[in-house]
């Protein structure tokens, strides 16, 4: 598994809002809820790119950190919606299990 699922609740939202801006955008500068300080924000879930023209991502894939407008606009809306949104993130400890892995077969 290269992603975890979570379900945040709605009113963290705009804490992670601003945990993600100032990690620069898809990454988390302090942990909010479930999420891990350092967590990736990645593409899937109930975060609706496609609603604002970003196509061609499935659920897990990592966004770039240009997209941490339209990340934000996304949750915007998730929080408009008051909706507990199902997010797909890979924490630091996952991305570091992944590395080592890849390691081991080389």
């Amino acid at each position: 598994d290269r992603h975890r699922e979570i379900l945040l609740d709605c009113e963290d939202i705009p804490r992670l809002r601003e945990a993600l801006r100032l990690g620069g955008g898809i990454r988390t500068y302090v942990a909010v809820g479930p999420i891990d300080e350092g967590t990736l924000l990645l593409a899937g879930g109930d975060l609706d790119l496609e609603a604002l023209g970003i196509l061609g991502l499935a659920d897990g894939d990592e966004l770039d950190r240009a997209l941490g407008a339209v990340v934000q606009e996304a949750l915007a809306s998730l929080a408009d919606d008051r909706k507990n949104p199902r997010l797909f993130v890979r924490p630091l400890w996952l991305r570091y299990e992944l590395e080592r892995t890849r390691c081991q077969r080389c």
